[in-house]
């Protein structure tokens, strides 16, 4: 389309130019046809003949027609080659501005990958190593695949005190015959109520305050006052301002 008025554009020059030629001709032929003006002499009138025209410059002439063959052979050979120059710039810019080819989707799509982690069971380390501590998972499911995987989580909470020590004598066990303490969720539980919960708990507190060996010691200052905390409330002292002594009736602090 784009050659197709380009053409029509230089066929319409053409035709402006050989009209603008004829025009020109045609004045000039009429320019020399014409009788120059005299002034008129009242005395006498003379009588010019008209200037001879060669015949070569008037339309219709061979060599007129020749001049105008080469002049039109001499347009369409611009304009051929100006069409050419087109044609290539186009192809040039056609072939830079090709998308570049699709690629088809793939028809094995990828799968994202699995956030899920699997969970790795405490290391174990000999008695001389120090206290293995397991952290506790993130979200509790009360799901668990059997009861050892539920005795690890339970113990993964043992991280201090007489915990961790209880802790650290487990995982011993484990490494040194290879195999777990338990067997069983109900025979940790047996073990751990014997452990942790003794039956007459007020009573064994309440010898442990009255009894003469109740001291400080080398422990600290804090830890004493956690375990003596801790004592008057499992003796149930803590309920309300009470007067103790080891001798009740010769009290050494009177209210």
């Amino acid at each position: 389309m784009r050659n197709a008025s380009i053409l029509e554009f230089f066929s319409l020059d053409l035709l402006l130019q050989l009209l603008n030629t004829s025009e020109s001709d045609s004045d000039s032929t009429h320019t020399a046809l014409a009788p120059p003006t005299v002034p008129q002499d009242s005395s006498s009138t003379p009588q010019f003949s008209p200037p001879s025209v060669p015949s070569a410059s008037l339309p219709g002439s061979p060599m007129m027609s020749e001049a105008f063959d080469t002049h039109l052979a001499h347009l369409e050979q611009a304009s051929q080659s100006q069409s050419e120059q087109l044609a290539k710039i186009l192809a040039a810019l056609q072939g830079r501005n090709c998308p570049p080819p699709t690629q088809p989707p793939s028809q094995h799509p990828t799968r994202p990958p699995s956030s899920a982690s699997s969970s790795t069971p405490p290391s174990h380390h000999s008695s001389g190593a120090s206290h293995a501590k397991a952290s506790p998972p993130g979200i509790f499911d009360v799901r668990f695949q059997d009861d050892i995987a539920k005795i690890v989580w339970a113990l993964s909470y043992f991280q201090k005190g007489r915990a961790a020590t209880y802790c650290q004598s487990l995982i011993d066990h484990d490494h040194l015959y290879g195999s777990s303490r338990f067997d069983t969720w109900e025979e940790f539980k047996k073990e751990f109520i014997r452990e942790f919960m003794p039956e007459d708990e007020l009573t064994q507190a309440s010898l442990t305050l009255e009894g003469a060996s109740y001291f400080q010691g080398t422990t600290s200052v804090d830890k004493y006052v956690d375990n003596f905390h801790a004592l008057i409330t499992m003796a149930g002292l803590n309920v309300e301002p009470v007067l103790y002594s080891t001798n009740p009736t010769n009290p050494a602090i009177k209210a």
